[in-house]
């Protein structure tokens, strides 16, 4: 569990140093993306394994649909906050931050 936190959390910091230095490179974001990924395939089986080992068998169902739908709610969250709240698409579709105008 440690190990994947580890993992994504580095990810999470690459990915912002890049963002803050200006940077273009297309190559360190996508390591950062890889690193969150690996990360998140960690601590995801995991957490659910313990979910399910310490849950009260007659509630098993229903701690494991709540943890699920948690789960996918977040991932909306942080899809489509910035598209919602900033009304701004996605950086990954702005051609200009992938070096296209260059």
């Amino acid at each position: 569990m440690a190990v994947g936190l580890a993992l994504a959390a580095a990810g999470l910091a690459v990915a912002a140093a890049t963002g803050e230095a200006g940077g273009s490179g297309v190559m360190v974001l996508v390591v950062a993306a890889a690193a969150v990924g690996a990360g998140a395939g960690l601590v995801t089986p995991l957490g659910f394994a313990h979910l399910a080992a310490t849950a009260p068998l007659e509630r098993l169902g229903q701690t494991m649909g709540a943890a699920e739908v948690g789960r996918e709610l977040g991932d909306a969250v942080v899809a489509g906050a910035r598209t919602v709240i900033r009304r701004q698409p996605p950086s990954w579709s702005n051609p200009a931050l992938l070096g296209a105008g260059r």
